[in-house]
């Protein structure tokens, strides 16, 4: 296998130079990465922007002026200091006495309401009165109702002489659910299990939207490149200068290192995007509550949770099962004899993805409870599915995560031999592709 891998450098650098230089690599990489970045920056300052706009409208507005107060009780509190958390729209109303309701209604102008306080059988009550000639609807007046109802409280707590520190020991939340098994002092449950056991779950399913992307966008460069000689009449010159497996490895390894470059450009412009949104939204509304603001203000909580070379990894490990997919792809390229046959052959790698999924959910591969020593961490295409987040969440020891990705790669170089051999039987076939049994028989009478 090492003859005939040999040469493989020359085709890589050839294929990796054509294809970064292309214009439309150029054009996709830039126009992708400039959306990746200008969209959740926009995006995310424009929401935050949109619930400022929202908390300034939803706020309590009041007409209210002026309430003339016609205390009946013998209470003698000045309204005036009154402050009632909430309803801060409430604060400038102006509170003047009165003897009586008559002399309230008389002096009441456009912007005034009468309060009338009563105390009977040991019970204040509290009448709100709109008079005849005011300006005011009788939602003001409700809404003033519902101000008092909600400050009165207040005014008699301060009248019976509890200090501020006693009235917020008062209203103090009472927590009536019973303290976690392995809580702390202060009753808090350790949450790093839990959010651990949610990321095992969910990385799994964003390593298939990952691979699945990228073979889908890839995937077909790559079998368009392994038949392209074919189509250019160059295939008999590549035969007699290098060998079939070596041109299928260095036109998969070119492949898959622009489009990792590409991808993690992109990646990276879409989290930069969203940081300077954070910053945009914080600076456009700083009480904005979005939910990606408050992950990146609590970014420190995930420190205790990832493995930082779990992570790299684990990352390794999805660039080596997306270079197995591609790997995959090449066969189809090797078993076509021209494009419009790559319709029917390039099913391979995605029924390879869709079929390694399915396995991965029906062996409890995807639950979030996976142990290190599974057997689905040494299946390669499992694995690419379930050792990512074992490896960034520190798991799976770093040697069996070794182990894991020297499969993957063994098994991807043998997909690549294998299709050049494939190649080789293929340049002198003619009329439609072979089904997979004829590809069989012909290897056993090679």
């Amino acid at each position: 296998m090492k003859l005939a891998f040999s040469g493989f450098d020359k085709i890589f650098q050839f294929t990796f130079s054509q294809h970064v230089k292309s214009r439309s690599y150029k054009s996709a990489t830039i126009v992708l990465a400039l959306l990746c970045f200008l969209i959740p920056a926009v995006i995310t300052a424009a929401m935050a922007a949109m619930d400022s706009a929202d908390t300034a409208v939803s706020e309590p507005k009041t007409q209210v002026q002026r309430v003339l107060v016609a205390d009946e009780s013998g209470l003698g509190y000045d309204l005036n200091t009154l402050a009632v958390p909430g309803y801060e729209a409430f604060s400038g109303i102006v509170y003047e006495p009165a003897a009586d309701v008559e002399q309230a209604l008389s002096a009441a102008d456009a912007g005034s309401l009468v309060l009338q306080i009563q105390n009977t059988a040991d019970a204040y009550t509290l009448r709100v009165i709109l008079p005849e000639n005011s300006s005011l609807s009788r939602r003001d007046a409700e809404g003033f109702e519902a101000y008092l109802n909600a400050g009165f409280p207040y005014v008699l707590m301060e009248l019976s002489g509890l200090d501020e520190a006693q009235m917020a020991t008062l209203f103090a939340p009472v927590d009536t659910s019973d303290p976690a098994p392995d809580s702390d002092e202060t009753g808090s449950a350790d949450g790093f299990d839990t959010l651990r056991e949610v990321l095992a779950y969910l990385i799994p399913y964003l390593n298939v939207m990952v691979l699945y992307f990228l073979v889908l966008i890839y995937g077909q460069s790559v079998a368009n490149n392994v038949i392209m000689e074919k189509t250019s009449k160059l295939m008999d010159t590549f035969l007699v200068s290098i060998r079939p497996p070596a041109m299928i490895l260095g036109k998969v390894l070119a492949i898959c290192l622009t489009a990792i470059l590409q991808f993690v450009l992109w990646m990276c412009a879409l989290l930069a995007g969203f940081a300077c949104g954070c910053v945009l939204a914080r600076a456009v509304n700083p009480d904005t509550d979005l939910a990606i603001v408050r992950i990146f203000d609590n970014l420190e909580l995930f420190s205790g949770v990832f493995s930082l070379p779990g992570i790299l990894l684990g990352i390794i490990v999805i660039m080596a099962g997306f270079l197995l997919y591609c790997a995959l792809a090449s066969i189809g390229g090797a078993m076509a004899g021209k494009p419009e046959d790559l319709s029917s052959t390039n099913m391979l790698f995605t029924l390879a993805l869709i079929a390694s999924f399915f396995l991965t959910i029906y062996s409890g591969g995807l639950t979030g409870t996976l142990d290190a020593g599974n057997w689905l961490n040494y299946f390669p295409f499992s694995a690419i599915l379930t050792v990512p987040g074992l490896a960034a969440l520190g798991v799976m020891p770093i040697p069996n995560i070794l182990i894991s990705l020297a499969l993957i790669f063994l098994l991807a170089l043998l997909v690549m031999y294998f299709a050049g051999k494939i190649y080789k039987m293929m340049a002198f076939y003619k009329g439609n592709p072979p089904k997979i049994n004829q590809i069989f028989s012909m290897l056993r009478t090679k």
